[in-house]
């Protein structure tokens, strides 16, 4: 909710500056993917056809991006999840249209490594869902 609220938040910041998008007013729509892969799809499918969108801004579930992904590449129309994160999802020949604004898992892991190297850490617990 509060992601979505920052999504607004910036919609409105780009219609009121006259200098970003000149004679160029920015809408939305939304379709809840109940973060599951097959309600993702189906907003994809929904938001392509009937609302004819440009772009799509979701999901940030790496679990239910494969299929609207794979879509709306096939669509022509670019998809931006906020937090997907899986490697699997690096393959620009499958999803030419997916955007990420965040690492994927490897660029974290890679990261992470040199962290406790400098640290000198020895033992790591992770918590995960």
């Amino acid at each position: 909710q509060e992601s979505f609220s920052q999504f607004k938040l910036a919609v409105r910041e780009v219609n009121e500056d006259p200098g970003l998008l000149p004679n160029h007013t920015l809408t939305f729509t939304t379709a809840d993917t109940q973060g599951s892969e097959h309600h993702a799809l189906r907003g994809a499918v929904d938001l392509i056809s009937k609302h004819r969108v440009h772009a799509i801004v979701g999901t940030g579930y790496s679990s239910a991006l494969d299929s609207p992904a794979t879509y709306c590449s096939m669509a022509q129309v670019p998809i931006i999840s906020p937090g997907s994160t899986s490697i699997e999802l690096t393959d620009k020949r499958r999803y030419p249209y997916l955007l990420r604004s965040v690492s994927n898992d490897a660029s974290f892991l890679k990261a992470m490594a040199v962290a406790v190297y400098e640290m000198g850490w020895q033992k790591l617990a992770a918590l995960a869902n």
